[in-house]
């Protein structure tokens, strides 16, 4: 960004900064660098099958929902989102059942 090296105390340098073009480049800048340093590109596994036998009870505070078709006795619910989803699958004539896994 710069050619020779600043001090990032002098207004003039704070001033350039603070415009929405360098804002811009120093965003894209560190999202770039940071998503390399956080974000692991793998490949997906295709499990050949699940055993619904091995799901683990767990606790859980949030949203449940108690289908009529949901596999397991509530769902889990992350946010209304999920909540509505879940209302929809119960309800849809081509959904004879269905659980969400981890």
């Amino acid at each position: 960004m710069f050619k020779e090296q600043i001090d990032l105390k002098d207004p003039r340098v704070l001033f350039v900064l603070s415009q929405p073009p360098a804002e811009e480049f120093l965003v894209n800048l560190f999202s770039k660098q940071l998503k390399n340093l956080s974000i692991k590109q793998i490949q997906p596994k295709i499990l050949d099958k699940l055993e619904l036998k091995n799901i683990k009870p767990f606790i859980w505070s949030r949203k449940v929902f108690l289908a009529d078709r949901f596999v397991l006795n509530y769902q889990s619910c992350e946010n209304n989102l999920e909540l509505n989803f879940c209302k929809f699958l119960d309800k849809a004539d081509d959904v004879k059942k269905f659980i969400k896994i981890p």
